[in-house]
C-alpha cells in the first residue's frame, strides 16, 4: 500500500507464490505528492492483521524517507501509533530510503517500538545487500513445498 497524496492499496496481502504479481505491483509504485505517515501505517497495519498467520512471520515494513508532513508526524505521535499496535503480534521493520534529509532519529524510534529492524538503503547495491544478508536473516523457514 502507499501513503503519497492518499493511501491507496495496489495489491493487497498476497502470497509469495504469486510474485511476479507482486513484481509488477512494486513496479508500478511512484513517489509523489505529500506524506500521510501515520495514516499508510494504520492501513499497513489493517492489511497485515486481516492476513495474520497465527504462529507465522507477521510483519510490516515500511520504506520512506521520514518526511511525513500529513496527519500526526511528530515522532511522538507515531510511536504511539505504534506501541498501539504492539498486541497485534505483528512486527514493523523501517528501510530509510535516500540521503541527506532522512529522519533517523523518528524512524529509528519507530522501528524500535514495533519491535523491528531499522536499516538506511542509499543505493540498489545496498538494498541487494541489505535483503540477502539483513532482512532474509532474520526470517524463519517454516516449512518449504
Amino acid at each position: 500500500m502507499t501513503y503519497a497524496s492518499g493511501t491507496p492499496v495496489p495489491l493487497g496481502p498476497t502470497p509469495l507464490s504469486e510474485r511476479v504479481t507482486i513484481e509488477q505491483a512494486i513496479g508500478g509504485l511512484m513517489a509523489n505528492g505529500s506524506t500521510a505517515g501515520a495514516a499508510g501505517l494504520e492501513l499497513a497495519y489493517q492489511q497485515a492483521e486481516a492476513a495474520f498467520i497465527a504462529g507465522g512471520i507477521n510483519h510490516v515494513i515500511l520504506c520512506t524517507d521520514g518526511d511525513f508532513n500529513v496527519g500526526a508526524s511528530s515522532t511522538s505521535e507515531l510511536v504511539a501509533l505504534i506501541r498501539s499496535k504492539q498486541q497485534t503480534g505483528i512486527n514493523l521493520t523501517v528501510l530509510g530510503f535516500g540521503t541527506g534529509n532522512l529522519n533517523d532519529s523518528m524512524m529509528s524510534a519507530l522501528s524500535h517500538a514495533g519491535n523491528g529492524i531499522y536499516s538506511v538503503i542509499t543505493d540498489l547495491d545496498q538494498a541487494t545487500r541489505y535483503v540477502s544478508e539483513r532482512l532474509l536473516a532474520t526470517i524463519h523457514l517454516i516449512a518449504r513445498m
